[in-house]
């Protein structure tokens, strides 16, 4: 849910870095379908050729996959590598920080 995922934006400190936030009742279908990353692209004025998904279960990497996003990350805090591979993962990371590190141009988050 939307309100869940902001109440954990604002504990972590990170609402100003996640300008859309798409929950169970935002988009018309819910993940793995396309339209929750294709609605937050649209809202963000990008086409997923210049998006990255990151996720941590099977239906995030197949909702990026399906938005037609080429870039999706599957952070292992839930699922193993090969769970995540075999879901879609184009790239695999540890933690968040690794994440930052491998998209960002200066490896952290702002």
């Amino acid at each position: 849910r939307e309100d869940g995922a902001h109440s954990l934006l604002a504990h972590l400190g990170w609402s100003d870095r996640f300008p859309v936030v798409v929950g169970r009742e935002t988009a018309a279908a819910m993940k793995p379908a396309a339209d929750p990353a294709l609605y937050a692209l649209d809202k963000l004025a990008l086409t997923p050729a210049v998006a990255a998904f990151i996720g941590d279960t099977g239906e995030d990497m197949q909702c990026g996959r399906a938005a037609g996003i080429p870039t999706i990350v599957g952070v292992t805090v839930i699922r193993s590598d090969a769970q995540l591979r075999d879901a879609g993962a184009t790239h695999i990371a540890a933690s968040l920080d690794e994440v930052a590190s491998a998209l960002l141009p200066n490896g952290t988050a702002p």
